[in-house]
């Protein structure tokens, strides 16, 4: 082990996935466009979680798959736990551990689930 390789940081990054990032079918929420995405549109779900987190990756799979066939009066989104200007909105939101999937009509959280999800519990959200 002591001729091991110390891995980067942007190693590191592409071996668990990276940054959190959004889809072709998912905007990127931030603490900068929280408070208008929430009300962008009748019904939004945000998925927050960290690309180096297994279970945030499966959901956000899944998400992708439902984001894929929403209606136009749905709009879904991704938060990184990781981006530092999230801090301060993790703590409002009380976001304790990933990944965390929240359900919001005409702006006002219906539903907050926190940890994987079964594929049925998901559907349920669109």
């Amino acid at each position: 082990m002591e001729n091991a390789k110390k891995l980067t940081d942007d190693e590191l990054d592409s071996i668990a996935g990276g940054a959190f990032s959004p889809t072709q079918h998912t905007v990127e929420v931030t603490a900068s466009n929280y408070n208008w995405f929430i009300h962008s549109a009748k019904k939004v779900i945000i998925l927050i979680g960290a690309g180096w987190c297994a279970p945030s990756n499966l959901t956000a799979s899944m998400l992708e798959g439902f984001a894929a066939n929403k209606d136009e009066n749905t709009k879904v989104g991704t938060m990184d736990i990781d981006n530092p200007i999230n801090e301060n909105l993790m703590r409002q939101l009380q976001v304790t551990s990933i990944p965390v999937v929240m359900s919001f009509q005409s702006g006002h959280l219906v539903e907050k689930i926190t940890g994987a999800m079964k594929r049925e519990t998901m559907k349920q959200l669109f």
